[in-house]
C-alpha cells in the first residue's frame, strides 16, 4: 500500500505537505520511490482489478488528481479526528489527576 498512516484507536492521520510552485500545487509526501510504488500499485489495481492496461504516465496523473482533489479533504477529517481524540484523552487525564489529589 503506497499511503504511510499511524492508525491508533479510531482515528487515521495522514501526513502530507503541498507546496504552491508556479501557482500549481505539487505533491511533496511522497519521496521519488514512493510515488513510483504509487504508480506501480495503480498499474497493477487496474491490470488485476478491471484487466485494463494502464500506463505509468495515466497513473502517475491518476495518482496527481486524487492526492490534489481528495488529499485537503483527508487531511482536515484527520486533522478534526485527532482534536477529538486529544480532548477525550485530555479529560480522561483530568479526571486521573483529580483522582490523586489528597
Amino acid at each position: 500500500m503506497c499511503w504511510f498512516f499511524i492508525v491508533k484507536k479510531s482515528f487515521l492521520v495522514l501526513c502530507y505537505n503541498f507546496t504552491v510552485i508556479n501557482h500549481q500545487k505539487k505533491l511533496d509526501m511522497l519521496t521519488k520511490e514512493e510515488r513510483d510504488k504509487c504508480v506501480l500499485d495503480i498499474t497493477a489495481y487496474f491490470l488485476d482489478e478491471r484487466g485494463e492496461k494502464l500506463g505509468m504516465i495515466a497513473a502517475g496523473e491518476m495518482l496527481d488528481f486524487f492526492v490534489q482533489n481528495i488529499g485537503s479533504k483527508i487531511y482536515n477529517k484527520a486533522v478534526d479526528d485527532t482534536r477529538t481524540m486529544l480532548k477525550e484523552e485530555l479529560e480522561s487525564l483530568d479526571y486521573k489527576l483529580s483522582d490523586l489529589r489528597r
